[in-house]
């Protein structure tokens, strides 16, 4: 696994930041009000202002062992890449005094258990749950691709292509570190 990462002013991502549109988005998915992770989220939730006037950007790029593994493979590479990263960019985010956004996909801090948002129960682990930057609103393929000179690629025929990218970062104070 290849990580990779940049820092970026807040108000330049402004640019590549479409809440309403990726909220749509987001709605085609079976996680969709379902997790705490995912939209619908809170004004203070979607206030990144109020965490920093940086983020910084840590991408994952993540080759498959073997080529031609079907799609179906994504999920269990990405949840390993995951694993290894979120705790970094928590601990990140303790150190920076900012907040995290996590990357895309199901929450990995309950394991097996159901997310408890469909019961309306508070969420077991909120010291760690964090939504992504997509469902903060923001375009994460014009992100990596300006400041990490990376892109996504879409597998073909039922295959993984060459390497899946997973994207999340911290939100901070840049002149609080000075």
């Amino acid at each position: 696994m290849e990580i990779l990462s940049a820092e970026a002013p807040v108000t330049e991502l402004a640019a590549m930041r479409d809440v309403a549109r990726f909220e749509k988005l987001c709605r085609q998915c079976p996680g969709y009000r379902a997790r705490w992770c995912c939209p619908p989220l809170t004004a203070e939730e979607l206030d990144v202002e109020s965490f920093g006037d940086t983020l910084m950007i840590v991408a994952a790029r993540i080759r498959p062992t073997e080529s031609g593994l079907p799609l179906e493979a994504a999920d269990g590479l990405i949840m390993d890449g995951r694993r290894k990263l979120e705790p970094q960019l928590l601990a990140t985010e303790r150190e920076l005094g900012g907040r995290a956004a996590l990357f895309t996909g199901r929450c990995t801090h309950c394991g097996p258990l159901p997310c408890t948002r469909r019961s309306e129960e508070p969420c077991r682990h909120p010291d760690l749950v964090r939504p992504s930057l997509e469902a903060l609103g923001y375009d994460v393929s014009t992100i990596i691709g300006r400041y990490l000179g990376l892109s996504i690629l879409w597998g073909h025929d039922g295959r993984l292509p060459e390497f899946l990218t997973i994207a999340g970062g911290v939100f901070y104070r840049r002149a609080q570190l000075s």
